[in-house]
């Protein structure tokens, strides 16, 4: 089981170089995160992503396939 400071680490390893987070949350074994990179404007195009603490698991992610979209929303701090 990765801790968040683990999950950020593992998901910043696969993004592009530059590439900072600007927000996080926890929501269940998932870290929820906001990336930018100033580098690249297409890089900018997927600014949600998730690693899933238990598995170590990297994907993007939409607050929509949540059941309460608004509170991932506003736990990201938007």
């Amino acid at each position: 089981m990765l801790n968040p400071v683990q999950a950020s680490s593992r998901l910043l390893g696969g993004l592009p170089k530059g590439t900072t987070i600007i927000s996080s949350m926890t929501y269940g074994s998932d870290l929820l995160v906001v990336v930018e990179n100033l580098g690249n404007d297409e890089d900018n195009l997927d600014p949600f992503w998730k690693v899933d603490m238990a598995t170590g698991s990297v994907s993007d992610f939409s607050p929509q396939e949540y059941d309460d979209p608004a509170s991932i929303i506003s736990g990201l701090g938007f």
